[in-house]
């Protein structure tokens, strides 16, 4: 099956991404304080929360690779538009 052609975000677009990326950090990083609490009080929930964090980890590589993919797709327009000039 043939991936379809990926296009370039808008600077809208771009900006939503950044947001949710940084949200999706934060999430996890306070996931892990909270984990933390939770552990230090003898709460089973920790663990609960342990397996979601994995969840929420993966979210945020999902965004980091789809900005990085938008990177490469600003660069090859670039190079491109550099030999038309």
């Amino acid at each position: 099956m043939e991936e379809k052609k990926r296009k370039k975000l808008s600077k809208a677009e771009k900006k939503r991404l950044y947001i949710c990326t940084e949200r999706a950090f934060d999430l996890v990083k306070r996931m892990e304080e909270m984990i933390d609490i939770l552990r230090k009080k003898e709460w089973a929930d920790a663990d609960i929360l342990l397996s979601l964090q994995s969840s929420a980890v993966q979210i945020y590589r999902r965004l980091g690779y789809i900005d990085q993919i938008q990177y490469m797709l600003e660069k090859r327009e670039n190079e491109r538009t550099d030999k038309v000039y």
